[in-house]
């Protein structure tokens, strides 16, 4: 009873209010079976609202998931490929969730150029160098996982994925609940955008959004 846990990682002490929610979507699942899920809708609009708060925009433009993992699967599933445009550009400091899909598309024969994090003051601009017509998607994250580092100027380069007409793939996991983070500062509005409960949230496992 005097530990005190400095984390904030899905290793962390759990808030006792979980337990309740864990019960509750239990007892809710045993007793309604079928008829169940017009409470877990109205539970599931409650939480996204809650991210939209966090990253100021509307709830119906946030999608849920149990992992961001699952979310970047869905997002890259959806991108339409062709041989003239086959080409995705990412950072060194992904999240391994991200890096897997992106290794596993290479296999595939998809062309990934990959931009070092370091000097981090100007990994977006060395990634936006990258961007041109042949672009699929842009992945990138606005906090790195490893170093805690910002990505600067991230308002800079939704335009120019517009522009050659590329998807952007922003991973704020390590920022939402962490740092201020507006989606309308930012000039995120058009991109897609993922953050979870697992770490700063504090909500636990197996719920993360998607903008």
């Amino acid at each position: 009873d005097e530990r005190i846990l400095l984390t904030g990682q899905s290793h962390q002490a759990s808030p006792d209010c979980s337990l309740l929610g864990q019960s509750e979507a239990w007892l809710m699942a045993a007793q309604n079976i079928e008829a169940r899920w017009e409470d877990a809708l109205e539970k599931s609009m409650l939480v996204r609202e809650g991210f939209a708060q966090l990253v100021e925009c509307e709830p119906e433009r946030i999608a849920l998931a149990a992992s961001a993992h699952d979310l970047a699967v869905r997002f890259l599933s959806a991108l339409p490929l062709s041989p003239q445009r086959c080409k995705i550009i990412t950072t060194d400091g992904e999240h391994p969730s991200i890096n897997r899909q992106l290794y596993r598309a290479q296999e595939s024969g998809f062309e990934i150029i990959t931009v070092a994090v370091e000097p981090a003051h100007s990994v977006v601009a060395r990634v936006q160098e990258r961007i041109d017509d042949r672009t699929l998607a842009v992945f990138i994250s606005s906090v790195f996982f490893e170093t805690g580092q910002i990505a600067f100027e991230m308002d800079t380069l939704m335009p120019i994925c517009l522009h050659h007409g590329a998807q952007l793939f922003v991973d704020a996991y390590q920022a939402i609940n962490v740092l201020p983070f507006s989606l309308k500062e930012s000039n995120l509005e058009n991109a897609f955008v993922v953050g979870g409960g697992t770490k700063y949230c504090q909500l636990g496992d197996g719920i993360a959004f998607m903008h």
